[in-house]
């Protein structure tokens, strides 16, 4: 169970490492795109023409979404240590509790930037 545990941290880490950037890195630029893409739409609404047909359309409306998809990565990504760590920390191994904590953070992180769960 203590190599079950060492996996699951391990991969917990990872996954909330990974958590933490999406917080911290891609979301606040997803948010400026997406004011981006408001901006845009705007404008498109006082010329006639529409918003897609602007230069630059496709790039800001696909950072847009990057907050959804990383986020869903993140989600799925924290299954797997949250399982291992879940099952090692039933065994009272410490390393297990501590990635399970890790794993339930980026699970969390996930859960609200990944899916409908928290909007």
């Amino acid at each position: 169970m203590k190599n079950l545990g060492k996996i699951g941290m391990v991969l917990g880490v990872l996954v909330f490492a990974f958590a933490l950037y999406v917080h911290f890195v891609v979301v606040p630029s997803s948010e400026i795109a997406a004011s981006k893409l408001d901006t845009m739409q705007t404008l498109s609404m006082e010329n006639g023409t529409p918003a897609f047909e602007q230069p630059g359309y496709a790039e800001v409306m696909a950072e847009s979404e990057k907050k959804v998809d990383m986020g869903g990565y993140v989600f799925f990504g924290s299954m797997l240590p949250l399982l291992l760590c879940l099952i090692a920390s039933v065994k009272k191994d410490k390393m297990g509790m501590v990635g399970l904590l890790l794993s339930l953070g980026a699970f969390f992180i996930g859960a609200g930037y990944g899916t409908h769960m928290f909007s």
